[in-house]
């Protein structure tokens, strides 16, 4: 009995307390009717000034190209919407009479329903106020995601590119294709070819992310290394060692499926130890690189499929140069100087587009000649035809003693270098040679001060005259070759042999080293 008594005293207490508190709250509103209402005033007007804060960094932040914080937002939304709701109430507690009994009796409901509501609205407006000090931070820069931009403006859809357009789309669809090549020389618009690529595939929805880096003759192989992390959000700690960032890079790039575009390859880029390597994808991501040198494409970067981005046909050309030119004057008569300027521009877009936009919409006849003289005795910084030319059609006999180097990069099955090419060049000092047809020219036997020889892409069949060059102090040879040729054991000035580039080598002839005896650099594979 005694227990039962105990609890229901400690339960009537609780009641008691409970009842005094809600009592009293509610008294409260009816006491302190005027202090909620002008507490609620002043609140909103500091909320007021925090909103006009917020909203001018939004501003900037947007202006910044920013993304805003989704708690920026919310909170936007709420002072937005208690805003609104505030001058209702104000208006509504003006026009709400406080009086009855012809005003000798306060009106207690009024007073204590306005009041509870300013009482509640109050404690939201201050919690919005509190909450605005929490904002660390009011937008952040977004990642471009999708492409790495490439200018594509100017691209031209010409028959010439549109096929090899056709073939790259149809290979980065291919399973068992990692690495796609793209070959041309400079000024033939592979990078605006490579971009167009890169806008057909995202659109055709081929990968979830593209990414360029341009590598350029002296390439920063940490700042490619960098920029593609960038690009796929991944962040590298100063601690990071090389083998710890191409590992992070490698285990990123599994998880998604992306282009990654490496333009203007000059030399051999040793991409794996960056930790771009696809061989083994899963996801099927691809390398879309672009060179001016076949050989770099083919034999120092591994890609299984080349694409040859070639000059543009006459009709090509004319309308180009028409297109940017825009409509000729007939009674000016500018057409035959025009066929004139652009075969001179010998099909290299860039050439092309230069001149033509200088005359655009030029209508003056001796602008048109000086131009066109201009070009013919290659004055013009942008003119590349003289040299293309000649690399084109070569001439029975090389006529410039002073000429010291000469590279001559040409396509498969070119036309063989005429015999007697190489007398006229007897001080040449270095020569290149890649993609053409051998035998060599018997002239190169009175090259008896050549210093290097690169012998890329030629099919050795006699190369007995290498022997002669009594004087040769490096050779590189990067061919199909199976048995190195015996007569370069007659070079007994030979200080470097570079025989990297010889997948296929199998057999070094006997003596044949032992005879080199001033040789101090072997590289083979």
């Amino acid at each position: 009995m005694e227990i039962g008594t105990a609890s229901f005293q400690v339960i009537f207490e609780k009641f008691v307390d409970y009842t005094i508190g809600v009592l009293g709250r509610q008294m409260g509103y009816l006491i302190c009717y005027r202090s909620n209402v002008d507490n609620l005033k002043t609140d909103v007007n500091e909320l007021k000034d925090a909103r006009k804060i917020v909203d001018d960094k939004v501003k900037a932040a947007t202006n910044n190209v920013e993304e805003i914080e989704a708690n920026v937002l919310k909170w936007l939304i709420s002072v937005e919407e208690i805003t609104r709701e505030v001058p209702e109430y104000f208006e509504e507690e003006g026009q709400t009479k406080l009086k009855c009994c012809h005003g000798w009796c306060p009106n207690l409901k009024a007073r204590y329903q306005l009041s509870k509501r300013a009482y509640k609205m109050g404690l939201d407006v201050k919690k919005l106020i509190q909450d605005k000090e929490t904002f660390h931070t009011i937008g952040h820069r977004v990642p471009i995601r999708g492409v790495t931009p490439i200018p594509t403006k100017g691209f031209e859809d010409f028959e010439s590119r549109k096929s090899i357009l056709e073939g790259i789309m149809k290979a980065l669809k291919d399973d068992n294709i990692h690495a796609i090549g793209v070959c041309g020389m400079g000024g033939l618009g592979k990078t605006m070819l490579v971009g167009k690529v890169a806008t057909q595939a995202m659109e055709e929805k081929l990968f979830e992310t593209v990414v360029t880096v341009v590598v350029s003759q002296t390439p920063n192989l940490k700042q490619i290394q960098k920029d593609i992390a960038k690009e796929l959000e991944l962040k590298f700690e100063d601690e990071d060692t090389d083998f710890e960032k191409a590992h992070l890079l490698r285990e990123r790039l599994k998880k998604v499926k992306i282009l990654v575009i490496v333009d203007d390859i000059w030399n051999k880029l040793d991409l794996e130890a960056l930790g771009i390597s696809f061989g083994d994808n899963q996801k099927g991501s691809k390398l879309l690189l672009t060179s001016r040198f076949r050989d770099v494409l083919n034999t120092d970067m591994d890609a299984q499929e080349l694409f040859l981005v070639g000059l543009l046909s006459k009709n090509e050309a004319e309308n180009l140069f028409g297109k940017i030119v825009g409509d000729l004057p007939e009674p000016l008569n500018l057409r035959p100087t025009m066929v004139e300027v652009v075969e001179e521009c010998a099909g290299l877009p860039i050439a092309i587009t230069t001149v033509a936009n200088a005359l655009k919409n030029q209508k003056n006849p001796k602008v048109w000649k000086d131009a066109l003289r201009t070009v013919k005795k290659g004055k013009s910084n942008t003119d590349q035809k003289g040299c293309m030319r000649r690399c084109m059609e070569l001439p029975k006999r090389l006529e410039c003693q002073q000429l010291k180097f000469i590279l001559l990069d040409g396509e498969e099955h070119s036309e063989p270098i005429p015999n007697q090419f190489f007398e006229g060049v007897k001080d040449l000092g270095v020569l290149v040679l890649g993609g053409v047809c051998l035998p060599l020219p018997s002239s190169l036997s009175s090259l008896h001060n050549l210093r290097a020889l690169v012998l890329r892409r030629c099919e050795i069949e006699d190369v007995a005259i290498i022997g002669e060059l009594k004087k040769l102090k490096a050779l590189t040879i990067s061919t199909s070759i199976k048995k190195l040729p015996v007569e370069i054991g007659q070079l007994t000035h030979l200080q470097l042999l570079d025989l990297k580039g010889c997948n296929q080598l199998e057999v070094i002839p006997c003596n044949m080293l032992s005879n080199l005896k001033r040789l101090e650099e072997l590289y083979q594979i």
